[in-house]
C-alpha cells in the first residue's frame, strides 16, 4: 500500500487564475499598527504659503495628503490619488468636559444620569457659548509637521493641542497630546461605502470612491484613555474626579488596494504556532476525571494524540463559584489525585493538559475576604462583571492574585497548558489610590505581563476564552466566547487571515451552544450536533484557518466517538495545512462561474464559495452554501470543504454522490464512507419535574410548586434550580434564580414511583441579575434542574436525557413600575433537539455503498497508521464490519478480534488496483504487511 501525499494533492487542480498576492501584506512580523504596503513607500514633507503636502510614492503611484493647518482639526485637509483630488474623507471631533471642581451639583446630576458619559450632552446643556478652537501655530521639523491648537469652552476652559503629524508608508500618524485633562474624548472617523468584514484590528475600512479605500483607526498601545473604540478614545474620570491628561496616536490611511489600509497587531508572533500545526482543542466539562481519562484511552486507539485539553469543571466549590481560590481539585469528580493522574496519564498520551483557571474575577462569596483587590467605576463602586455576581480584579493586583496560585496549581497538576477565563483587558479600574489606573492600555499590558509570565511558569502556549484580534500575539490563541458570534458570520477572513492568523492560532468558531441557533435553551448541554451540522461549523473553522475544536456536546456524559475521531482527525490535516502559514491569494466564485477578490465578495454578497491559497501552494477551498459545487475537480456538498497541497490532503467531499470524509496527514490516512450515525442512548426511567399548585400573593411575590416524579432512584443528595429566563431566550443566564433542595426528602433517599414536592415563595426582583439594570422582564420561562452542591459532578439526566427542563411560563402585567398580577402556566413539553432521529440521517450512507476515496475504498470508516513494511488499520467504531480496500498488492492481513491477541487471517481479494478484505463484527485492528 503506498500512501503518498506527493501522489495525489494535485487531483485534477488545474492552474488557479491571476489573483492578487497577498503575501506582502501579511502581519506576521509587523511590530507596528501602521497597515503595511504592498512596496516600499517613500515620503516627504513640503511646504508653501503655509500649506503642508505629505508625499507618499511608490510602485508608480503618488498619494498626497495635503493639509492647510489654520482651517482648523484636520478640517483643512485635501486628499489626492495620482492627480486627481478626492474629498476629505476624514472628520475629527472633540469633547470637553468641567474639571470636577468646578462641577455645579445639576452637572453632577446630568452625568449620573448619562451612563455612557457622553459629554457633549453636557456641553450642550451647561454651555450658552459654543466651543472654539483657535489656530496657534505650525512648523516643519525635517518630514514632522508640528501643529497647536488652543480648545476654548466657556463652560470649561481652555486646553492646548499639540498635533505632530507624519507620513509613513500610505498613512498619516498623527500623535496629540493636550495640556490641560479637560479633554474627554477624541474620534477621527471616515466616511463612505464600508467594507465589510470580520475581526478587523483598527476597525472598519471604507470605500470613498471606484478606486480609492479609507480607514482611521487610534492606536491602544500609545493611549492614555479609558476607552478605545474603532474610531476614537474616551477618557473618563477617577474615583477623585480626576481625569487623565489626553495623550493620543491615530493612523489615517488612503490607498487604491484595501489591504493596504488595515491595521496590524504590533505583538511578536506565538513561539507554539509551529506546534499547533498539530494540535486540536478538546473542551471537557461535567463527568468524573476517571471517565475523562477513559475516554482518552480509548481514544488513542484511533491515532488520537495531540489535543490541546481544558478541563473546566474540575474547581472546590464548582464552576465559577469560588475565583480566584479554585484549588484543591473537587471531591465529587475525582479530587486532587483523580486530576494530577488525568493530567500526568494525558500528557504521556501526548496531549497538553490545561485547566479552566480565572484569577480576573472575584465571585461575590469571597468579596469580604479581597475587598482592597477589587477594581472600582468611576463612582467608587465595585466593577461587575455581569449581574453583580463577579467583579474584577485591579489590573494592578492581577499579578498579584494570579502568580502564587497559577504555580500551585501547576505543582500539584503538572500541567503543561494554561487555559484562562476570558480575561478583560477592556476593563479599567478608576481607582484614583491605586497604580496604573484609568487606561485601557495599561490594563492590557498587566494581562502582557501575566502571559509572559505564565509561558515561562509551565514551559507551555497560553490560550483563552476569547479572540482578542487587537492583542493577537500577546497570548497565543483564543476562541468565540461570546452569543451570535459566528454562525451567521460572512465567510469574509480576509483581515483575520493577514493580521491574526500569523500573530496566533485561535480554535474553533464559538463555543457549539453559542454557535447553534437555540442557544442555551433546555438540551443545550446534552445535545449532540448532527454530521451536518459539524460540517457546517467545521467549514468556517477552516474558512478562517483556525485549529479545529470539539466541544462539551460531543464528549458529555456519552461522548459521540465517531464524531471526536472525525474532527480531529480532518481539523488535524486542515491544521497542517494552513497553521503558521501566510495567506497569498483569496477568491470567491460567483454563482456564475467568475473568480473575484474579497472586496468584490464582500460588496456584492457573493461569498458563500471561497478559494484561499497558503504560502507554499496549499489551497484550500470552503463551500458555505446550500447547494453542491463543483470546483478544480473536487464535488463539494453544501457546506462541504477541502484542501490538497504539499502538506496534507483532506476534505468532506461527494464521492459517488455520497458525501464523505479523508485526511491524508503525516503517517495517518483517515477514511469515512459516513455510514454510521448517532443514535441516542435509551433514556433511563426519567425524573420528570413538573408545575405544582402555584399563587399569586400581590406586589410581584408569588408562591410556587414544583413536583419531580422519580421514576428511579439518585446516587447523591442534589440540589435543585429554578431558573427564571427571559420567554424564548437563547442566553444562559437567568433574570433570577434559586437553589434549594427539591423536597423535604433528600434526592438520595427518593424512591422509584413515588413524586415529591416542594414550595417555595419568591419574589420578582427589582434588578435583572444579568445586567444590574431595572427588570423590566413581562415574560418568563421557568427552568429547572438538579446539581451536585459541589457543582463539579455531572447532572442527573432528567426526561429526554436533558439536564433540565422548561416546565412553565409566567407572564407578568405591569402598570407602570408596578406589578398588579402575574400568570404561571405550564409549558408544552414538545421532544428538544436531539430527539429526532431523521437530522442525524441527512447525509447517511444508507445502503454501505463501498466509496473509492483513491488510496483506500471502503464502506465504514478507518483510521490508517503507515509503517515502514505495511499499515495498521483500525475501524471506527472498532468492532464495526466493514469492506476495506488497499492500493497495491499485500501478501498478509491479520486482524485482532476484542482483546484476544491470537491473530486472524482475513482472506483477499485483489479488485482492479485494490485488494480488498471484510472484516467481521469485533475486529479491533487490521495489520497489513506489503
Amino acid at each position: 500500500m503506498m500512501l503518498s501525499i506527493t501522489s495525489t494533492w494535485l487531483g485534477g487542480l488545474g492552474s488557479p487564475c491571476p489573483a492578487q498576492d497577498l503575501l506582502p501584506f501579511n502581519g506576521g512580523s509587523a511590530i507596528s499598527p501602521v497597515p503595511l504596503t504592498r512596496e516600499p513607500v517613500q515620503t516627504s514633507l513640503s511646504e508653501e504659503g503655509g500649506q503642508y503636502s505629505f508625499i507618499c510614492s511608490g510602485n508608480g503611484e503618488k498619494l498626497e495628503y495635503i493639509l492647510n493647518p489654520q482651517l482648523g482639526l484636520l478640517k483643512g485637509l485635501s486628499i489626492r490619488v495620482n492627480g486627481q483630488d478626492i474629498a476629505n474623507p476624514f472628520r475629527v471631533k472633540f469633547t470637553m468636559a468641567p474639571e470636577s471642581k468646578e462641577f455645579t451639583e445639576a452637572d453632577r446630576e446630568r452625568q449620573a444620569a448619562d451612563e455612557t458619559v457622553d459629554l457633549s450632552k453636557l456641553q450642550q446643556l451647561a454651555a450658552s457659548v459654543k466651543a472654539s478652537t483657535r489656530f496657534l501655530g505650525a512648523r516643519k521639523e525635517g518630514d514632522i509637521l508640528v501643529t497647536d491648537y488652543e480648545l476654548s469652552d466657556p463652560s470649561v476652559g481652555t486646553a492646548t493641542l499639540r498635533m505632530t503629524i507624519q507620513a509613513i508608508g500610505k498613512s498619516l500618524e498623527i500623535s496629540m497630546a493636550a495640556d490641560k485633562p479637560i479633554l474627554d474624548s477624541v474620534t477621527i472617523s471616515t466616511w463612505g461605502k464600508p467594507i465589510p468584514s470580520e475581526y478587523e484590528i483598527g476597525g472598519p475600512s471604507y470605500r470613498i470612491s471606484d478606486n480609492c479605500f479609507a480607514a482611521a483607526f487610534p492606536d491602544m498601545w500609545q493611549s492614555d484613555a479609558s476607552k478605545v473604540k474603532s474610531d476614537g478614545t474616551v477618557y473618563n474620570t477617577l474615583t477623585d474626579g480626576s481625569r487623565a491628561l489626553l495623550r493620543e496616536t491615530f493612523y489615517l490611511t488612503v490607498s487604491d488596494v484595501y489591504a493596504e489600509t488595515l491595521a496590524n497587531s504590533p505583538w511578536p508572533a506565538s513561539p507554539y504556532l509551529e506546534e499547533f500545526e498539530n494540535r486540536v482543542v478538546l473542551d471537557l466539562f461535567e463527568g468524573t476525571f476517571a471517565d475523562h481519562l477513559s475516554l482518552l484511552e480509548e481514544l488513542k486507539d484511533y491515532q488520537v494524540d495531540s489535543f490541546l485539553i481544558i478541563l473546566h469543571y474540575w474547581q472546590d466549590k464548582g464552576f465559577d463559584r469560588s475565583n480566584p481560590d479554585m484549588m484543591p481539585a473537587n471531591d465529587g469528580p475525582g479530587g486532587d489525585a483523580g486530576l494530577r493522574a488525568l493530567s500526568v496519564r494525558a500528557q504521556e498520551l501526548g496531549h497538553r493538559f490545561s485547566l479552566h483557571e480565572n484569577y480576573y474575577d472575584i465571585a461575590v462569596a469571597t468579596v469580604p475576604q479581597y475587598e482592597d483587590f477589587l477594581a472600582l467605576n468611576p463612582d467608587g463602586s465595585h466593577l461587575p462583571r455581569s449581574g453583580g455576581n463577579m467583579f474584577f480584579i485591579k489590573p494592578s493586583r492581577h499579578m498579584e492574585m494570579a502568580l502564587p496560585r497559577a504555580a500551585e496549581a501547576t505543582q500539584a497538576y503538572d500541567l503543561n497548558l494554561t487555559f484562562h477565563d476570558v480575561m478583560p483587558h477592556w476593563k479599567v479600574d478608576y481607582d484614583a489610590t491605586a497604580e496604573d489606573v484609568g487606561s485601557l492600555r495599561l490594563s492590557a499590558l498587566k494581562q502582557k505581563d501575566y502571559f509572559e509570565a505564565m509561558r515561562v511558569e509551565r514551559n507551555s502556549p497560553i490560550i483563552t476564552e476569547m479572540l482578542g484580534s487587537s492583542l493577537a500575539g500577546l497570548w497565543d490563541g483564543g476562541c468565540n466566547a461570546y452569543m451570535n458570534n459566528q454562525r451567521n458570520r460572512k465567510l469574509l477572513p480576509l483581515a483575520s487571515l493577514l493580521k491574526v492568523h500569523n500573530k496566533q492560532a485561535n480554535h474553533g468558531v464559538g463555543y457549539y451552544e453559542r454557535w447553534l441557533p437555540w442557544g442555551f435553551k433546555p438540551g443545550w448541554s446534552t445535545y449532540k450536533l448532527t454530521d451536518r451540522e459539524l460540517d457546517r461549523y467545521r467549514a468556517m473553522q477552516i474558512g478562517f484557518g483556525r485549529m479545529g475544536f470539539i466541544g462539551r456536546q460531543l464528549t458529555n456524559y456519552t461522548p459521540h466517538l465517531h464524531a471526536i475521531v472525525r474532527e480531529y482527525h480532518l481539523m488535524r490535516a486542515f491544521g497542517a495545512a494552513y497553521i503558521n502559514q501566510n495567506i497569498r491569494q483569496l477568491e470567491y466564485q460567483t454563482d456564475n462561474g467568475q473568480w473575484i477578490g474579497p472586496v468584490e465578495a464582500a460588496e456584492t454578497g457573493q461569498w458563500q464559495r471561497l478559494r484561499a491559497t497558503y504560502d507554499g501552494g496549499q489551497v484550500v477551498w470552503v463551500n458555505y452554501s446550500d447547494a453542491p459545487w463543483k470546483v478544480d475537480g473536487l464535488d463539494l456538498p453544501a457546506w462541504g470543504s477541502a484542501t490538497r497541497g504539499p502538506r496534507s490532503v483532506a476534505g468532506t467531499e461527494l464521492r459517488d454522490g455520497q458525501i464523505s470524509d479523508y485526511a491524508e496527514y503525516g503517517d495517518i490516512v483517515y477514511a469515512d464512507a459516513r455510514s454510521h450515525t448517532w443514535t441516542p442512548v435509551e433514556n433511563q426511567p426519567p425524573i420528570t419535574p413538573r408545575l405544582g399548585n402555584w399563587k399569586d400573593l400581590g406586589n410581584g411575590r408569588f408562591e410556587l410548586e414544583v413536583v419531580w416524579d422519580a421514576g428511579r432512584t439518585l446516587p447523591h443528595d442534589y440540589r435543585s434550580f429554578w431558573m427564571f429566563r427571559d420567554a424564548g431566550s437563547t442566553v444562559s443566564r437567568p433574570v433570577f434564580h434559586t437553589v434549594v433542595q427539591p423536597g423535604d426528602v433528600p434526592t438520595s433517599a427518593w424512591q422509584a414511583g413515588q413524586s415529591y414536592s416542594d414550595t417555595r415563595f419568591l419574589s420578582i426582583p427589582d434588578k435583572d441579575a444579568r445586567t444590574g439594570g431595572p427588570n423590566k422582564t413581562d415574560k418568563y420561562d421557568i427552568v429547572v434542574g438538579m446539581t451536585h452542591p459541589t457543582g463539579a459532578t455531572t447532572r442527573p439526566e432528567l426526561t429526554h436525557r436533558l439536564d433540565q427542563m422548561r416546565i412553565a411560563t409566567m407572564e407578568v402585567q405591569r402598570k407602570g413600575d408596578k406589578i398588579i398580577g402575574i400568570q404561571i402556566t405550564e409549558a408544552d413539553q414538545a421532544p428538544p433537539p436531539g430527539e429526532d432521529p431523521a437530522p442525524y440521517r441527512e447525509g447517511l450512507n444508507a445502503d454501505g455503498k463501498v466509496l473509492d476515496f483513491g488510496e483506500v475504498s471502503t464502506n465504514g470508516a478507518v483510521v490508517i497508521r503507515k509503517l515502514p513494511d505495511g499499515c495498521e488499520v483500525v475501524p471506527l467504531p472498532q468492532g464495526e464490519p466493514m469492506v476495506i480496500g488497499l492500493n497495491g498488492a499485500l501478501q498478509e492481513v491479520v486482524a485482532y478480534v476484542g482483546n484476544q491477541n491470537e491473530p486472524m487471517t482475513l482472506e483477499t481479494k485483489v479488485v482492479g488496483d485494490k485488494t480488498y478484505f471484510k472484516l467481521p463484527a469485533g475486529v479491533n485492528r487490521v495489520m497489513v504487511k506489503e
